[in-house]
């Protein structure tokens, strides 16, 4: 199977991003409501809590009717959009893809050309968040398509809308010439003699 293209997952998530932006930065805010911030040894303890938070949003979120399956299976979870592209939602390593360790499991995932027991014939993303440099927030959430450990392509979803810019109007511009203004040229001062 070839490698999605951006366009063919963005046709399918379209719709469900807003839902996607939910479930991430409600893990996230999940998290913060333990009141660990700060007091976990290891960051993994960090990304497993807010993993398990996403899972549960998602869930909670997609059902019946609503285009979107989900499949539970060796501690993890793939929820499958249309059934055409599966999402697996992780946070973000320094290169932008999802952070993992590299068992059969996620081989099998990150290779376009491995179906997945189960779900043959389906594109696979996934779904990762960024914090900011602080870490104490999410900075970005993008959906990202890879080949082991290159990216093939990544985009960011934000809560924009696609929002359009609107141009503000232009100060009318004067009818009247332009005027040009020059110098007197000034007198010339005296010599002293001395």
């Amino acid at each position: 199977m070839l490698p999605p293209t951006e366009a063919e997952i963005r046709g399918i998530l379209g719709p469900h991003e807003k839902d996607i932006l939910a479930v991430v930065h409600g893990a996230w805010q999940d998290f913060q409501d333990l009141g660990l911030s700060g007091r976990l040894r290891y960051k993994r303890n960090r990304a497993g809590l807010v993993h398990d938070f996403m899972v549960q949003r998602g869930m909670g979120l997609w059902g019946e009717g609503s285009g979107v399956t989900w499949q539970e299976k060796d501690e993890t979870a793939k929820f499958i959009f249309a059934e055409k592209v599966v999402v697996r939602f992780k946070k973000a390593d320094e290169n932008g893809l999802g952070s993992n360790i590299m068992t059969q499991a996620v081989m099998a995932f990150v290779d376009p050309q491995m179906e997945l027991p189960g779900i043959p014939s389906v594109s696979k993303v996934e779904v990762v968040y960024a914090l900011n440099a602080f870490e104490t927030q999410i900075e970005t959430v993008a959906v990202v398509s890879r080949d082991g450990d290159q990216e093939l392509w990544s985009y960011v979803i934000d809560d924009r809308g696609g929002a359009a810019v609107i141009p503000l109007p232009l100060a009318p511009t004067p009818t009247e010439p332009d005027v040009v203004i020059t110098p007197k040229a000034l007198p010339e001062k005296p010599k002293k003699t001395g």
